[in-house]
């Protein structure tokens, strides 16, 4: 087959540190190729592919615009769908997959060849009248609870997000500290996982980008270099070492998480994970077999409490069964067949 992946602009594939989209557009990327197909990826300067690699700019969108800006459609993406467009006009494609967004998705409905949108967001659509205009477009969620925030959407599978979990190192033995590896925010729950250490007693890392400095300059005075650290935001490699060492991964977070990457990253370091009730949550923890799910902070410091119930043996092996991108892919080679029916 054939296919086009449409990456963000944003960040390179993959990304430096933060950038789940870009990870998994290029896990995907990849994969495919592996499994035989003739894949090309769209993305910015920089990236790397096992692909066909098109860099529609030079570097990245982030450092062109200086920041992340979600205001308006990036003249830069209308570059992007031009490129491919052309390019399936000329018979190089099956299918385009777009991983970009959802403000590109309404263009499906005047692609070439069939195209499908990935939908990543966590929110409702940012321009709900253009997602309304183009509901009949073909569209992938990441979750089943994502559904309820856009219902309206043509959605024709459900697809879990996939890792490459041999990149991912274990450990069965159980550390001596609680993990948070988000971004520094309420939202988040960057305060809970703070309640829920000093609750239980116990150390606890601290890790991620900071968004909302009014956020973080609340945490700051809990953060005391001891029992509450702060290491910043890591890379792949780090983040794999606090992972597999930690006792727990706590994932406390107040919003309807569309999937939560982290959480199986986390599974497959062989580390369960305590996460609140919102969201995906329920679809990716299988309470008490590979974390906890709850309601309260009070809950987790029971969890915390109870984690040594919890195979890690068992944690990594659904990881690999149920969220490796080898897994993600085959999924998505199903939808790519049925559209092309």
């Amino acid at each position: 087959m054939r296919i086009a992946i449409l990456a963000p602009l944003w960040k390179t594939i993959p990304p430096q540190k933060y950038g789940g989209t870009e990870l998994i557009a290029g896990l995907h990327a990849n994969e495919l190729v592996r499994q035989g197909h003739d894949v090309t990826l769209y993305a910015c300067g920089g990236s790397i592919t096992d692909a066909n690699l098109v860099e529609v700019i030079d570097r990245p969108m982030f450092d062109i615009v200086g920041g992340f800006k979600f205001d308006a459609i990036q003249p830069y993406d209308l570059m992007e769908i031009q490129l491919a467009f052309d390019a399936a006009k000329h018979g190089d494609f099956d299918i385009i997959q777009n991983h970009m967004g959802l403000h590109i998705a309404g263009l499906g409905g005047v692609s070439p060849v069939p195209m499908v949108t990935t939908n990543h967001s966590s929110v409702p659509p940012d321009f709900e009248l253009l997602s309304r205009l183009a509901s009949k477009s073909s569209y992938v969620s990441i979750s089943n609870s994502q559904r309820e925030m856009s219902p309206y959407l043509n959605y024709i599978a459900t697809v879990y997000h996939g890792i490459d979990t041999e990149n991912f190192s274990y450990n069965l033995e159980s550390g001596n500290y609680l993990l948070f590896l988000a971004t520094m925010s309420k939202e988040k729950g960057a305060d809970r996982a703070i309640e829920i250490a000093k609750k239980t007693g116990m150390k606890l890392i601290m890790a991620g980008d900071i968004r909302m400095q009014a956020d973080f300059d609340e945490l700051k005075p809990l953060i005391d270099g001891e029992q509450i650290m702060y290491a910043g935001e890591v890379d792949t490699e780090k983040k794999n070492e606090l992972m597999k060492n930690a006792k727990a991964y706590i994932f406390p977070i107040r919003w309807s998480e569309a999937f939560g990457l982290t959480v199986v990253e986390s599974l497959a370091s062989g580390t369960p994970v305590i996460a609140f009730r919102n969201g995906s949550m329920s679809e990716l923890v299988d309470d008490g077999k590979t974390g906890f799910l709850v309601e309260t902070v009070e809950q987790a410091v029971e969890a915390v409490n109870n984690i040594g119930s919890i195979s890690r043996e068992n944690c990594r092996q659904q990881a690999v069964e149920r969220f490796d991108v080898s897994v993600m892919t085959k999924n998505y080679l199903k939808v790519y067949e049925e559209l092309l029916a």
